[in-house]
């Protein structure tokens, strides 16, 4: 399944004239998705960085998966980007990722999402009046009730400095209901990232929702995501973006992409601060808007959006490494990171699907039974993805040593041996189709038969103590 990259241009922005190099419109086709990209960088620092990926071949597999096995998958991406990526102080970035597909009459979308970027459904009827507009994620800014309660729970204390020169402890609800922000300085509340922040209580987890929509017949549905340079105080709501969707929605996805990051500009433009000029972090604020049609083919749009980086002092601390590339970094790790997660499941999947195929064919049903309740019960554990993909190799693994041993296990007769063993399953001998057909279950997991399995630490045994013997005193 090829990426093709479409109609690739610089945007055409009313009023913005600092057309930047990595401005752009674009077209990407990959299977049947096709998804509409636009960003323009507008007047920031040039350290922090706004990324739109898109993936349909990555997220192929995710409508056969159980829900909390979705679930799974991308909480374990989100937790391996940050470990790997995400350890920096000052800076970091925020992540919206929404993924969907449509069945019938009916749409399922999964977004998984840190910080204030944003996913929305919009949908029109069959005449092209406007029927439903949905935000899909909820912030995890310093304005949300819902993070405010969540910093309450904690019971975080942060110490100021008072009129009169004393320095105390306030609750840390209180210090941000005044300022707006996290001692740190950033206004969001989750992310990638920012570990100077965790003190004061920011998270590094993902929200993961599952959301269901039924279409009428005709229906068009449109699913957007978006960093804060488009929603925040610009396009504030649903229905501001649907209203600007309705005006382009027979035009090509990428112009709709084109005309929400217009209409951010030129509606930012308008926001003025209390001296009447225009607000900096407005209409000069980097937009980043992808959109795709959801169709029978899941369809994947994730947008990233960089702060912090070099102030308070730190620009030089910083100048191998800010905000931009920690962004650059998570963006190009993403779907990676996920496709190796689906990919495994997909593996232990397959591995189940092949054996209840084959079970009815073995004259003896115990011992296939029997390893199917052991991969079921891995699969269905809470363990790591990576823990139920090596567990399954090892289970039949194991199983396959057994039957290796057991034949040959020395016997008075004669002696035999692994070569032995080897031509009988290649000799398609019926006394062992069972052990063949592990042979044939080892080879659906990637390089199984040619190196080695890891086997389970054991924990470590206490050290028996020494019973010390009586000291005989020498005699005077």
């Amino acid at each position: 399944m090829a990426e093709s990259r479409l109609n690739k241009r610089k945007p055409v922005i009313k009023g913005y004239e600092k057309i930047l190099e990595d401005d752009y419109v674009e077209a990407v086709q990959e299977g049947e998705s096709i998804y509409g990209l636009c960003e323009i960088e507008g007047i920031r620092y040039p350290y922090q960085e706004d990324v739109l990926i898109c993936s349909s071949q990555t997220v192929a597999e995710l409508p056969g998966f159980s829900d909390e096995n979705i679930r799974l998958i991308f909480a374990e991406t989100f937790a391996e980007l940050q470990k790997k990526w995400g350890a920096a102080d000052y800076m970091g970035a925020t992540c919206c990722s929404v993924t969907a597909w449509k069945n019938n009459n009916q749409i399922t979308i999964w977004t998984a999402n840190l910080g204030d970027s944003a996913a929305f459904l919009i949908v029109f009827d069959k005449n092209g009046k406007f029927r439903e507009a949905k935000q899909l994620t909820e912030l995890h800014d310093l304005a949300s009730e819902a993070e405010l309660n969540r910093f309450k729970q904690l019971n975080i204390k942060h110490k100021i400095r008072d009129r009169s020169g004393k320095i105390r402890n306030v609750p840390l609800n209180d210090y941000i209901q005044l300022t707006g922000r996290l001692p740190t300085g950033i206004n969001v509340s989750r992310g990638f990232g920012d570990i100077d922040s965790e003190e004061y209580g920011f998270s590094h987890k993902p929200d993961i929702v599952k959301h269901e929509f039924n279409l009428n017949k005709g229906d068009k549905a449109f699913v957007i995501a978006a960093c804060d340079g488009l929603t925040e105080e610009i396009l504030p709501t649903a229905a501001d973006i649907a209203r600007v969707v309705s005006k382009h929605q027979n035009k090509p996805l990428e112009e709709i992409a084109e005309a929400l990051v217009n209409a951010a500009f030129n509606e930012g433009s308008n926001i003025k601060d209390d001296n009447g000029e225009t607000r900096w972090d407005c209409s000069t604020d980097n937009i980043s808007t992808g959109i795709f049609i959801p169709g029978e083919q899941a369809a994947s749009i994730t947008v990233l959006d960089g702060h912090g980086g070099c102030y308070k002092g730190y620009n030089l601390k910083f100048m191998n490494y800010n905000a931009g590339k920690l962004t650059k970094n998570i963006a190009m790790a993403f779907y990676p990171a996920l496709d190796v997660k689906i990919k495994m499941l997909t593996a232990i999947a397959n591995l189940l699907m092949r054996m209840n195929a084959i079970r009815d064919s073995l004259p003896k049903k115990k011992d296939i039974d029997n390893l199917i309740r052991q991969i079921e019960v891995i699969l269905n554990s809470d363990a790591p993805i990576i823990s139920k993909f090596l567990s399954s190799m090892q289970t039949i693994d194991d199983a396959y040593m057994k039957e290796q041993k057991s034949y040959t296990r020395p016997s008075f007769r004669r002696k035999k041996n692994v070569l032995d063993f080897i031509n009988k399953l290649d000799n398609a001998d019926p006394k062992f189709q069972y052990a063949r057909i592990l042979k044939e279950l080892k080879a659906i997991f990637p390089d199984a038969a040619n190196r080695p399995l890891p086997r389970p630490v054991k924990p470590p045994q206490k050290a028996k103590r020494e019973e010390k013997k009586p000291s005989r005193q020498k005699k005077k």
